[in-house]
């Protein structure tokens, strides 16, 4: 009994791909067979979710006063930010963070520049310019820093400009135990 409703649905799908229709039409030849429910089809004609872009930034500024006679007061851009992340497919991402004002400078310099790949839920591979984890404040990102700057002795520490460094990353988690 299966195996005729089975045949006579395959015979209908292929005359529905062979009159050229589109999938739509596929689509609403397994809802009227029950094979599909109305919201399994609505998330089949819904558009794939990639490739997805976010734009961010953030300024850091920092004011001073000084009370003294003839004295000016100070006012600057400590840091500003601007990026772009996203997705290119479900397991490709990329992040892409250019630094207007940095320190110890003050001028534009490349943050972030690299692409993710996630084959699997356990592990990623990462390749391009971007964060290195060194020490415990180091991997605080800056603009959770409530003191704008991160300590004299990690800045002199880190023998990465900006915490960062090119190369490649293997990484990921994963459950030991409930």
């Amino acid at each position: 009994n299966k195996l005729l409703i089975g045949g006579i649905l395959a015979i209908q799908l292929s005359s529905v791909l062979l009159a050229g229709n589109s999938q739509q039409a596929l689509i609403d030849t397994l809802v009227s067979k029950s094979i599909l429910t109305p919201e399994e089809a609505l998330t089949l004609t819904q558009k794939p979710l990639f490739p997805t872009h976010q734009l961010s930034g953030f300024m850091q500024l920092q004011a001073g006063d000084d009370l003294s006679a003839g004295a000016a007061n100070n006012s600057l851009v400590k840091r500003a930010r601007i990026g772009l992340t996203g997705h290119v497919s479900e397991k490709i991402s990329y992040n892409f963070v250019i630094g207007a004002v940095e320190a110890p400078d003050s001028n534009p310099h490349l943050v972030n520049a690299f692409i993710d790949y996630d084959p699997t839920a356990t592990f990623k591979i990462r390749a391009g310019q971007f964060f290195v984890p060194f020490g415990l404040e180091g991997q605080e990102p800056i603009f959770q820093n409530l003191a704008i700057e991160r300590s004299s002795v990690v800045r002199n520490m880190n023998p990465y400009r900006l915490f960062r460094d090119t190369g490649v990353s293997l990484f990921g988690k994963t459950k030991w135990a409930d």
